[in-house]
């Protein structure tokens, strides 16, 4: 579990029905959430009729790799021959390590309101360091993610619908950029080219990224780094979706019984977010939407399909 800095102011939001009272997790207690997660293994990451609950939904033709080879960090119970991720074993010995400076970010945001578009321009290059990528052979993460990636300065323009639509009838993921993150990094799915859970069988780094072979550095769920590596109860917002809805990172909702956990996958929809009211501030502008995906500990993690009527479009140049 990383300890490292914000990266960014991100936006308070708030939400209708969210709770006034406060509630913080602390570390040890995130960890003990996340140690022995459910594995769920490919082909059961993904659905290509409908969006489901728990499932990606996603036309991607992927390599489909039956992979075997799976990390320490992945217990078996041979009672039931099921598998556990142990994230937090993996977090603590096998990250890729590194302290590498990519370059300099650079990004804008441009709210068009004539043609009703969020526009953000971006070369992909997070505020932060990354680990270190090539992967050399040395690392302890080598033979299980040999990751010859480098991160490279992209030229990327993604269109976003400023007033997003909900739609009823949800839209299926693809391969490569999903959304936009707020530490200048892209959001993917939660699936690697293979079709597997890239977030438990990956090494990521630190800020639980990784460059992709076109040098595009990637999360593929909202990293703790940013967060300051604490889940509470404030709602904050991380990142848009390609469909222009906004991602906010995981957060504590208050239950019945008056105890306090963070949202899973049971508690969302089978697009991974909330029909409800969020408002925030962005950009000196007071935005509110019907809509918002929300991260989890659990898989599939954030967006398994888009919620709004129009995607987006993006050029990389």
């Amino acid at each position: 579990m990383s300890s490292g800095p914000t990266v960014i102011d991100l936006p308070e939001a708030t939400v209708d029905g969210q709770t006034t009272k406060y509630s913080i997790l602390s570390l040890s207690e995130i960890n003990t959430l996340i140690s022995d997660l459910p594995l769920i293994l490919y082909p059961d990451t993904y659905t290509r009729d409908a969006a489901t609950k728990g499932k990606v939904y996603t036309l991607a033709n992927f390599q489909e790799d039956q992979k075997t080879n799976y990390g320490p960090w992945v217990d078996v119970d041979p009672s039931t021959s099921s598998e556990y991720l142990n994230y937090y074993y993996k977090t603590q010995n096998y990250t890729q390590s590194g302290n590498l400076n990519t370059g300099t970010s650079t990004y804008s945001f441009t709210i068009d309101k004539i043609n009703k578009n969020l526009i953000i321009a971006t070369n992909f290059i997070p505020y932060h360091n990354t680990g270190k990528y090539p992967m050399p052979k040395t690392s302890q993460c080598y033979p299980y993610d040999p990751n010859q990636g480098t991160t490279q300065a992209q030229n990327v323009v993604m269109t976003l619908p400023l007033n997003p639509v909900y739609s009823d009838s949800p839209s299926s993921t693809k391969l490569g950029i999903q959304g936009y993150c707020f530490d200048n990094a892209a959001f993917y799915m939660a699936l690697d080219g293979d079709g597997h859970d890239a977030v438990s069988l990956r090494c990521l780094d630190s800020y639980w990224g990784h460059p992709q072979e076109e040098g595009i550095y990637h999360h593929h769920t909202t990293p703790f780094a940013i967060i300051d590596s604490i889940i509470d109860t404030k709602v904050r917002v991380v990142g848009f979706a390609l469909d222009g809805f906004p991602i906010v990172s995981a957060y504590l909702v208050e239950r019945d019984d008056g105890s306090f956990s963070p949202l899973s996958t049971n508690d969302l929809d089978e697009c991974h977010g909330l029909k409800k009211n969020i408002s925030f501030v962005f950009q000196g502008e007071t935005l509110t939407y019907s809509y918002f995906y929300v991260t989890s500990l659990d898989f599939p993690y954030w967006i398994s399909a888009f919620r709004g009527s129009v995607i987006g479009t993006y050029t990389n140049n």
